[in-house]
């Protein structure tokens, strides 16, 4: 009898090779330079962290790791402003909570209605795969039976462009080199 693992190392399946590929276009469609990762060190990273667990069909995983990747890119928008490759660290944000932070981002005008719609859809996704233990007893409590409880392959690249395109709008509204375009 050969048993199933649902979560957990398993043989790469038959279509990493495509996901390999979309994560791979997703990234290209950044456009990355040294500047973005001047500008977003971290955020990129949790970024490139997000498309492995994509690629490796960890799709709860790359919900998580989209979150991070905006919210960290939204405080450092209003954190690090740099001239050149010297970058001044501005820590009046750092104890602030992210709604806190996302009402500075909208005072400062760093972020647009789309973007910030795109934020809010990639924040509660990665707060659902960050609070499944209480998502799944509600679901269980209230009787609606257990339905889909899981983020799709689909939801997680669809994450993971949106991820990207709040990168993007966030280096246009912040990048000294974006902004002479």
């Amino acid at each position: 009898m050969v048993s199933s693992s649902w979560v957990g190392p398993t043989e790469c399946d038959e279509a990493r090779t495509r996901r390999t590929r979309t994560a791979g276009n997703i990234w290209r469609a950044l456009k990355p330079d040294v500047y973005l990762h001047l500008d977003f060190g971290n955020a990129v990273d949790f970024l490139r962290e997000a498309q492995s667990c994509y690629q490796n069909g960890a799709y709860m995983a790359t919900a998580l790791m989209c979150r991070s990747s905006t919210e960290t890119a939204v405080y450092l928008s209003l954190a690090r402003k740099r001239k050149g490759l010297q970058i001044a660290i501005n820590l009046d944000s750092i104890r602030d909570t992210w709604l806190g932070i996302l009402s500075k981002a909208r005072q400062s005008s760093i972020l647009d209605y789309n973007t910030e719609k795109m934020l809010e859809h990639i924040r509660k996704k990665g707060n659902f795969a960050a609070h499944y233990g209480q998502k799944f007893d509600e679901k269980i409590a209230q009787g609606q039976g257990l339905g889909r409880l899981w983020i799709t392959r689909v939801e997680a690249e669809e994450l993971l462009r949106q991820t990207v395109r709040v990168l993007d709008h966030l280096r246009r509204a912040v990048s000294p080199e974006e902004q002479k375009v």
